[in-house]
């Protein structure tokens, strides 16, 4: 084993993955010093599982921990006659593990797995010194290939585990189960001295031993420095298969790629995206003149995506290779992306919290706004009631509070709701039609838009301004303040959407009004509803009842049947329409056909799954369903998919007749790619996805038609992660878009961005039998990256890694609202803890829930819970909820506890919680006595500045602040006093004010709790009183 060999893996610390330049890996330069002796301490260890693969010579748990990387371990997995040979088996391996005894106990710096194909989607690096009590360490998502997972253990262990969480369809499967007892690397080069430096690549000139003869445009060396991340480099590789000519017994493994760099340059870093073929073993490379090499960094077993290898070479060189030692498929090697660094990339620019990102936000000097018991919500004119109610219904359930809608002028401490098409944004067309600006401060919030369309999409950037929680049904207590901004915001295309698959597998109608709410919130505005295809059919047509009746019944193999009735697809219209989305009905023809034909057998001429495009018969079927759904729907465009069918000038003829049937209904055609080479009116629209057949040509773009982009390799939601991740998704150019098949621009070919009218992530349903649950997991977080590219201003998404910034947010904001994503472990997801209230029962006790912790990442059986009551009590808490499993991820989690206080006092009680790492987070509750009517003001206020003066005595608040409140009472008293009803209640609203501005000044949350929740019940005791 080289010094190196520990290299080129992925690296994973306890806080999830290191994310630099993009969610990379990085690997740092020098190797462990001689004397430190870095041990894999696994390979004098015994390694067990609670399975294997009934095929012990291949599938054995010894071939971990046995130093040759060809050997693995599997794991059984349910599985009949599709694995002959072998005996059937029922084996369930979500929770399977293997384990390594050490020969003696050993400190762990590291962990190393090399996963095979069959890698753990989620599963926990457990610890223990006796095999028996087992301790969690880290909880994380695996990856094919090469991840190392720093622990940094320093208490030595006798026994590792790797304990399975979520299986693959294959159970489990590793080449190789390292533990390392040191560093087998020194620190990451000094970046002292270094200037930001930036990718020198694309300056370059890229060259290669061989290029793949099967397609020399689609996988030329130039690719890899192109700065596109969809086109790719890929070697030729030996092979007979007919389908891929021409034949070649080329052997890549010595393959090469480098860049002759435009100038000399220091090198600080090399970053490569590999795709699945890639190296078992690679050197990089530098020269000075082309000829003579020298090796800087020798890598085993890469994973796929994007890795950084930090060098730190201050000497100029003038090449940088990829040198291939062993493959590890046999398809040689393919990479994305071969970036050059001149020094370390510059940060990123602060991501913000608004996703998408707004075209401008400034924070202004003004008090933060609160969301108070008293807030309204006003308008000035009817128009905007409907806006106004759906903000209402929103900020409801968490808050607790009316909220009412009120046509009154604006008070302090409102929501104000403006049409006014003077004082909304005016830059762009967009900026008048969904345009807002919105103000916040102590005085109110305020949003202006020329719509109601833009009251909407405000109202969105509103409520995401406010604490994660206000996307929950739970009261929590608050405070609820936006901090002082003003914001400018508007699109930057028209079409933001996703296309849903209820064809393949049925999604029930909640589960798409679900995905409405979802998609609403970041500002989406299309929603593409793909009503038939082959395994099934999904919309009634009462004049053809057999399509319900018998391809209603279909579904992809053990998947989701049903269809909607028009009384429930018109509900989902109607959902969409309130929040400002068009539904867009697609009937996919003539191909994709079976499950109409399985009906009406007569639409068929030959074929089982396309129509008879000249059937006078199919004619009249298709008008009867256009002429149905079109009145049902919102939107002026008809989708007739037109895709992966007949060719030539049948296709034309076909899709021309068409076009006319859905003109004829006073709508615009859309279709897949290649739906231009028809010759399209001007006012239907293609929807590009791949150049599949290999048919694109200037035409198609010269007619001006809109252009909808959901280019496959970079929009697709459905393609399976961890391959395709939110940031790679977000990673692109809609004014630069690479056809993954040509490795050509569409712009090259005469695309304009004029005619670019938007984006939009198809969510193909084939995998998707568990409904709606499923299609979240596939759509989020990547719909994300598609609605930022869509709406926010190019300048604001050219780099990806703001982007993550916003996304990490909105984890715990879907976890609240009850939204299913998978948690891309490239992004660092914040936890989030909330207290909540309670009343005190006539036995004094009080019991339930005291907090709720969202976390995306964090297993509930990885965390404690730990109660100080507020009396001089503490005790364990119980957390409860439900890890991630299969395709949903981890619930909101409830700490529970109960407790007998002696009296029925007021008291702020204390929640943490910790987790692995060292983790921690800390949250308060109240507890009380029920609402006492028979207090007045003038006492309640007596007893809360007392406890206001207890924690001055006790050092815990500082006097300015108690003097504060004191004065404020004593004003609200001296109007009650003088009957100045209306002094007073101005009076209480600036009490209210003051109370939430300590809060940047007070560290202790007990205090905080207690000023804030017992404020309100205060002010509340006034206004009754008032």
């Amino acid at each position: 084993m080289t010094l190196f060999s520990g290299l080129g893996r992925t690296v994973v610390g306890l806080a999830g993955a290191v994310a630099l330049i993009g969610p990379l890996a990085v690997v740092a330069s020098a190797p462990a010093r001689a004397d430190e002796a870095p041990r894999d301490v696994a390979l004098d260890g015994v390694a067990v599982a609670s399975s294997e693969f009934p095929d012990p010579a291949r599938f054995a748990a010894a071939h971990v921990n046995d130093g040759d990387p060809s050997t693995r371990w599997g794991s059984d997995y349910a599985h009949g006659e599709e694995e002959p040979g072998y005996p059937p088996s029922d084996h369930d391996p979500t929770n399977d593990w293997i384990t390594v005894e050490l020969a003696q106990p050993s400190t762990v710096h590291s962990v190393v797995f090399e996963w095979e194909a069959a890698y753990a989607r989620q599963y926990e690096i457990q610890v223990s010194d006796d095999g028996q009590a087992w301790q969690t360490v880290s909880a994380l998502a695996g990856q094919q290939g090469r991840q190392e997972v720093v622990l940094g253990l320093t208490d030595p262990v006798g026994f590792v585990r790797m304990q399975g969480r979520e299986a693959s369809a294959w159970g489990y499967s590793m080449f190789s189960f390292e533990i390392w007892d040191a560093a087998t690397s020194s620190e990451e080069p000094d970046p002292t001295g270094w200037d930001h430096g930036i990718d020198i690549g694309p300056e370059g000139v890229a060259t290669a031993s061989s290029v793949y003869t099967g397609d020399l445009a689609r996988f030329a060396a130039a690719n890899a420095n192109d700065r596109n991340s969809a086109s790719r480099w890929g070697t030729d590789y030996a092979r007979t298969n007919p389908a891929e000519p021409p034949p070649s017994d080329h052997d890549p493994s010595s393959d090469w790629i480098q860049i002759a760099l435009a100038e000399p340059s220091p090198v600080w870093s090399v970053v490569l995206d590999w795709e699945t073929a890639r190296p078992a073993l690679f050197e990089l490379q530098t020269s000075t003149d082309g000829l003579t090499w020298t090796t800087v960094r020798e890598v085993a077993s890469p994973a796929t995506g994007r890795t950084e290898y930090r060098l730190g070479l201050q000497e100029p060189v003038s090449h940088v290779r990829m040198q291939g030692v062993a493959t590890a498929t046999t398809f040689g090697y393919s990479l994305w992306s071969f970036e050059v660094w001149s020094g370390p990339q510059a940060p990123p620019e602060p991501g913000g919290t608004i996703l998408p990102a707004p075209v401008s936000q400034t924070q202004i000097d003004a008090d933060a706004f609160t969301l108070t018991a008293q807030t309204r919500i006003t308008i000035g004119v009817e128009a905007a009631r409907a806006e106004a109610e759906l903000l209402a219904e929103r900020l409801r359930p968490a808050t607790g509070h009316d909220l009412p809608v009120v046509l009154e002028e604006p008070e302090t401490g409102d929501i104000s709701l403006v049409l006014d098409a003077e004082e909304g944004p005016t830059d762009t067309e967009l900026a008048v039609a969904e345009g807002y600006t919105l103000t916040a401060s102590a005085i109110g919030v305020r949003v202006v838009a020329a719509t109601t369309t833009g009251l909407f999409n405000g109202a969105q950037t509103l409520v995401q301004l406010l604490p994660a929680e206000i996307a929950g049904d739970v009261v929590r207590p608050g405070p609820w303040q936006i901090e002082a901004t003003q914001i400018v915001d508007y699109p930057r295309f028209s079409h933001r959407g996703v296309m849903l698959d209820p064809a393949r597998n049925f999604i029930e109608v909640d589960g798409v009004l679900g995905i409405i709410d979802a998609l609403a919130a970041l500002k989406g505005n299309r929603l593409h509803m793909h009503l038939s295809d082959d395994q099934g059919w999904r919309i009634e047509i009462p004049s053809w009842p057999l399509l319900t009746e018998i391809g209603g019944s279909m579904s992809m193999p053990g998947g989701r049947s049903g269809f909607y009735t028009q009384e429930q697809f018109a509900q989902i219209v109607a959902y969409a329409d309130a929040r400002h989305i068009e539904v867009i009905p697609e009937i996919d023809l003539p191909g994709h056909s079976t499950a109409a034909i399985a009906s009406y057998p007569e639409l068929a001429c030959g074929s089982s799954n396309t129509v008879c495009t000249t059937s006078p018969v199919v004619d009249g079927f298709i008008n009867d369903v256009i002429g149905t759904i079109a009145p049902m729907v919102n939107s002026d465009l008809f989708h007739i998919g037109g895709d992966e069918s007949i060719s030539g000038q049948p296709y034309i003829d076909f899709i021309t007749k068409l076009e006319g049937f859905v003109m004829d209904h006073d709508l615009r055609m859309v279709g897949w790619t290649p739906l231009p080479m028809a010759g399209l009116d001007p006012t239907s629209v293609h929807q590009y996805w791949r150049d599949q057949s290999l048919e694109m040509t200037p035409e198609w773009f010269a007619g001006g038609n809109d252009v909808i982009l959901s280019p496959t390799s970079k929009a697709y939601l459905d393609y399976p992660y961890p391959a395709h991740t939110a940031y790679s998704t977000h990673d692109w150019d809609p004014s630069n878009v690479i056809d993954d098949y040509r490795n050509l621009s569409l712009q090259s070919f005469g695309l304009d961005d004029d005619d670019i009218i938007g984006i939009e992530g198809p969510a193909w349903g084939e995998n998707n039998s568990g409904g709606a649950v499923d299609v979240e997991h596939k759509v989020f977080p990547r719909l994300a990256s598609i609605l930022d590219l869509a709406w926010s201003p190019q300048e604001l998404t050219a780099d990806s890694r703001s982007f993550l910034d916003r996304l990490a947010v909105q984890g715990s904001r879907w976890q609240f609202a009850g939204t299913n994503f998978w948690p891309d472990p490239n992004v660092a997801w914040t936890t989030s803890m909330v207290g909540t209230s309670h009343v005190i029962d006539d036995d004094l006790t009080v019991s339930g829930s005291l907090a709720t912790v969202a976390s995306p990442t964090v297993r509930v059986e990885n965390l404690a819970a730990t109660i100080d009551w507020g009396d001089g009590t503490v005790s364990e808490g119980s957390l409860t909820g439900a890890s991630a499993a299969g395709k949903v991820g981890n619930s909101l989690y409830q700490v529970t506890g109960a407790h007998t206080y002696a009296d029925a006092g007021t008291r702020v009680g204390t929640v943490t919680v910790s987790g692995p790492g060292g983790q921690t987070w800390t949250t308060s509750f109240i507890v009380g006595p029920p609402a006492d009517d028979s207090r007045s003001f003038a006492e309640h206020s007596q007893e809360y500045l007392a406890q206001v003066d207890a924690y001055v005595a006790q050092g815990r608040l500082d006097p300015s602040s108690a003097d504060q409140l004191h004065a404020a009472v004593a004003r609200v008293l001296r109007h009650q006093e003088a009957g100045r009803v209306t002094r007073m209640h101005q009076e209480l609203d600036r009490l209210e004010a003051m109370i939430a501005r300590q809060q940047r000044h007070i560290d202790d949350p007990e205090v905080w709790t207690y000023l804030w929740e017992e404020g309100q019940a205060l002010i509340e005791t006034g206004l009754d009183e008032g």
